[in-house]
């Protein structure tokens, strides 16, 4: 269970269940019920110097894996997601990081750039949340979802950064939301950012929120919760480490009276 999500995983191998298991999403803890939200079963089969795997979600083929790694891979990320999909919680695709206990934000799915910045904030003095989601609870605050921050090399590899090398992995009081980043990915664009009006930012939001669709009403009140009293920037950037710094700046900044 994690986040309230019930998902049961199996698995005819042992030794690549620890391996999911070492993967388990933020919180993950056993639960003696019977009944899952979801129920992932991976089958493994070793013929001489082949890997055969398949995925299944309850009874359906979700995918045939090209090896155990790809299989363990994708199982991993079929759990994160079915959290996000049956936790009571809302569950936004956005980077976090708090600053002097208040959340920053930055909503974005994958390839946005988002991890980068993330990592250079917390290098530059935040504390690190989560590169995967923003979770809200029913006032609009922020909780943090501690995975380790995968940073994508040109060549598209990924490189994962342990928890330990972010502040550890013991979990975050949650905070509320003070400042809203979307900043697209640009080589070379320099950070002249413009303002959101509340309604600008919660339509940012709502496009990055899994659940936007099969739960409105619950989505309106919760972003609508977490955008008051915040600030909101929109822009194109580029270096991550000269976003972060003026990013800390601004917020530092004695005009910025709502960070006080």
């Amino acid at each position: 269970m994690s986040f309230g999500a019930t998902i049961c995983v199996r698995c005819n191998d042992e030794q690549v269940l620890r391996n999911v298991q070492t993967a388990l999403p933020p919180g993950s803890l056993p639960c003696s019920g019977r009944f899952a939200d979801v129920t992932f079963s991976l089958s493994v089969r070793s013929a001489g110097s082949a890997e055969q795997c398949i995925l299944y979600r309850g009874k359906s083929i979700l995918a045939r894996p090209g090896s155990i790694s790809e299989g363990v891979a994708l199982i991993t990320s079929a759990l994160h997601l079915s959290v996000a999909k049956h936790s009571p919680y809302l569950f936004v695709h956005a980077g976090v990081v708090s600053f002097r206990n208040r959340a920053i934000v930055i909503p974005g799915l994958s390839f946005a750039g988002k991890s980068t910045l993330v990592r250079e904030l917390v290098r530059q003095g935040c504390v690190y949340y989560s590169d995967e989601y923003a979770v809200l609870d029913e006032h609009g605050q922020v909780h943090s979802y501690l995975k380790p921050l995968s940073l994508r090399a040109p060549n598209t590899s990924t490189r994962q950064v342990p928890l330990k090398e972010l502040g550890g992995g013991h979990p975050r009081l949650p905070i509320p939301v003070r400042l809203i980043v979307s900043a697209r990915y640009c080589r070379d664009a320099a950070w002249r950012p413009l303002p959101m009006s509340e309604a600008q930012s919660m339509l940012v939001l709502m496009e990055n929120t899994v659940m936007a669709r099969s739960r409105p009403q619950d989505t309106m009140r919760r972003l609508s919760a977490a955008v008051r009293n915040t600030t909101a920037l929109v822009g194109e950037r580029g270096d991550a480490e000269t976003c972060a710094a003026e990013i800390l700046s601004q917020v530092s900044s004695a005009r910025a009276e709502r960070f006080a």
